[in-house]
């Protein structure tokens, strides 16, 4: 499947009302999720997975993983507390400003990141807000 403008947008919106149910304020509220897979309510079978998985320079990073069955990741965030930065990876048809591409899904989609020099929760938040209000 072709990720347009308003998938992302949808999926971005979505993300951002997971995290709003569950309450993560911050990457402390993190540390309770690890693990967890959130169902996301939507007919799609959507979810958003909980991770702590290895980083750069031996260090770990939270990863939250917004998940469509048989189309991957569209949008996942990355924090790393020790080295102060966070990234998100999206996944679309068009390429999205301020992010960089780096590779191409089997759907011809284009993966690409924002790196954001600070692990300060409420600025991912306010990307991910950002993405949610994409115009086409």
């Amino acid at each position: 499947m072709e990720i347009e403008i308003g998938d992302l947008r949808n999926f971005a919106s979505r993300f951002l009302q997971v995290l709003e149910e569950q309450e993560v304020k911050s990457a402390r509220d993190l540390e309770r999720l690890v693990g967890t897979q959130v169902m996301v309510e939507q007919p799609n079978g959507d979810f958003v997975l909980f991770e702590n998985r290895p980083s750069n320079l031996s260090t770990t990073a939270y990863t939250i993983s917004y998940i469509r069955n048989g189309l991957g990741i569209p949008i996942e965030l990355k924090i790393n507390n020790v080295l102060a930065y966070s990234q998100i990876i999206i996944k679309t048809k068009l390429l999205i400003r301020g992010y960089s591409p780096f590779a191409i899904d089997p759907f011809k989609n284009t993966i690409q990141y924002k790196r954001l020099d600070s692990s300060d929760f409420s600025i991912s938040k306010k990307e991910l807000a950002e993405l949610s209000r994409l115009s086409e």
